[in-house]
């Protein structure tokens, strides 16, 4: 008897309203019924296992599947990749970041327009 794998795990910022929307516009539920959605802000534990294993969580989100973890332009990456292309969203999103080297290249945009968002809202980059 084998063991039961794991569930894919997307750690995101829950206070950035771009990381929020996007954990859930990707419907990746319908894929992966038993996807974990962490909120970083709110689970302090899972925040600091990842600062302690070397992730900069204001730099990228983190995306567990398989016992492999993706950060930042590469979570992205594997999350369009497995993601459905039912809605317009999921298919720009598909279509962009399925692609490496546009990943690689829009991610650190991405990155500065959560970091400039949170300033304006009021709220801390750095947490």
């Amino acid at each position: 008897m084998s063991a039961k794998p794991l569930p894919p795990i997307i750690y995101y910022d829950g206070e950035c309203p771009f990381c929020n929307n996007y954990v859930y516009l990707l419907e990746i539920k319908k894929s992966y019924g038993d996807l974990k959605l962490v909120n970083l802000r709110q689970d302090m534990i899972a925040h600091q296992s990842l600062i302690n294993n070397g992730y900069n969580i204001d730099n990228g989100m983190v995306f567990e599947i398989g016992g492999k973890t993706f950060f930042g332009a590469d979570a992205v990456n594997k999350l369009a990749i497995i993601g459905t292309s039912k809605s317009l969203f999921n298919k720009i999103n598909k279509t962009v970041f399925s692609n490496k080297f546009l990943a690689k290249l829009i991610y650190p945009i991405l990155v500065l327009g959560r970091k400039i968002t949170l300033k304006i809202l009021g709220r801390s980059v750095k947490y």
